[in-house]
């Protein structure tokens, strides 16, 4: 998992304030282009989850925003939280997503990340929004808003801040266990050289389930990759068997419409897990 602070990813968020689509009511804007591989416009592309995809990504830590999903619905960004436990209501804490849902919608159709919770109101950074249209203003700003739209926080698995007297010796935390240490793990499991990149990396895995593989040495670094996200699959035994099945299947669900608890050779599971677009 991406160790990176809930801190960072305001700060990257707050650079982008003032930044709005041209021309107006658009939605030409930066974070579609980057989202979207290509300049795009019209209704079909509102930007509040794109932005903050793109903040994520520029912060190296795309695997905190819906696990590395690419996602612009507000409605499964939020389910995603709520799978995975990190759904949260009543106090927001700093680097929370805030899922929105105003007057009018009969879902959630505004996304924000949170700067401050001030009890009956809550500051946040937004991408198009604007003080005359709240979900699809055309800008990013900085907002303070009553709670009265709040659906819920959806809390990414940031590192921790830490201080000199606050520093965790739990060499088990999953937040400790990064992208990077699962890359070279996988490579070391399949008598890869260790680099640490991805380049071909694709190509060398292999097929794991309860069936297949199911006592490979790539399936320690699998199982404590799944726990790092959220999913529970016990603990990382180096064996798959029936909490790595169901906990796999819980992952491939935001990604997969038949999640089937196999990580096949060279499938889009493997992408997603090894972070490869």
């Amino acid at each position: 998992m991406s160790a990176v602070t809930a801190q960072t990813v305001i700060n990257k968020a707050k650079s982008f304030v003032g930044v709005k689509e041209s021309p107006a009511n658009s939605n030409n804007v930066i974070f579609n282009t980057h989202y979207y591989g290509k300049a795009v416009s019209g209704s079909a592309y509102p930007w509040c989850a794109v932005f903050l995809w793109d903040v994520f990504r520029l912060c190296n830590a795309s695997d905190l925003f819906c696990g590395g999903a690419k996602c612009a619905y507000t409605p499964t960004i939020a389910n995603y939280y709520k799978q995975i436990g990190r759904w949260h209501t009543g106090t927001g804490k700093p680097g929370d997503l805030v899922l929105y849902q105003f007057a009018g919608s009969n879902r959630i159709n505004h996304i924000g990340i949170l700067v401050k919770d001030n009890g009956t109101t809550i500051t946040t950074i937004e991408g198009n929004t604007s003080s005359s249209n709240d979900a699809n203003g055309g800008a990013v700003e900085i907002r303070t808003r009553p709670k009265t739209y709040v659906k819920g926080f959806a809390r990414p698995a940031y590192k921790a801040a830490t201080s000199s007297s606050t520093v965790s010796s739990k060499s088990s935390d999953s937040s400790a266990y990064t992208k990077a240490k699962f890359i070279k793990e996988v490579q070391k499991a399949l008598g890869l050289p260790v680099t640490g990149k991805t380049t071909g990396l694709l190509n060398k895995t292999i097929t794991v389930s309860e069936k297949k593989n199911s006592k490979h040495a790539v399936v320690k670094p699998i199982q404590k990759r799944l726990n790092a996200l959220g999913y529970k699959v016990g603990n990382a035994d180096g064996e798959a068997g029936p909490k790595f099945t169901a906990g796999l299947k819980k992952y491939q669900a935001k990604f997969l419409k038949k999640p089937d608890g196999v990580i096949t050779a060279k499938s889009t599971t493997w992408k997603k897990l090894l972070g490869i677009s």
